[in-house]
C-alpha cells in the first residue's frame, strides 16, 4: 500500500483501495495509529507481529534501519 501520510494514520485505514489480509485487519482493530513504537515493532518483524499476514518482507534487523524508516516516513505527513 502507499505509505506517505502512514505514520498517525490507523493500522488498517484506506491506503487507496488496498485490500488488507483479514490477519492484518483483525490485528489493526485495537490500534489507533501507526506511531514510532508500533512501526518499530512492525518492521522488526511483520510476521512475527501479525501471525498469519500475507507480508513478503521480513523485516529489518538493525534498529538504526528501522529508526531511519520511521524517520523517513515521518517526513511525509
Amino acid at each position: 500500500p502507499e505509505l506517505n501520510g502512514i505514520v498517525g494514520d490507523k493500522p488498517g485505514a484506506d491506503r487507496g483501495g488496498y485490500k488488507f489480509s483479514k490477519p492484518f485487519q483483525d490485528w489493526a482493530a485495537d490500534k489507533t495509529a501507526w506511531d514510532q513504537e508500533l512501526l518499530s515493532t512492525w518492521l522488526a518483524d511483520p510476521r512475527g507481529t501479525v501471525k498469519g499476514t500475507k507480508m513478503a518482507f521480513a523485516g529489518l534487523k538493525k534498529p538504526e534501519d528501522i529508526d531511519a524508516v520511521v524517520e523517513y516516513l515521518k517526513t511525509f505527513q
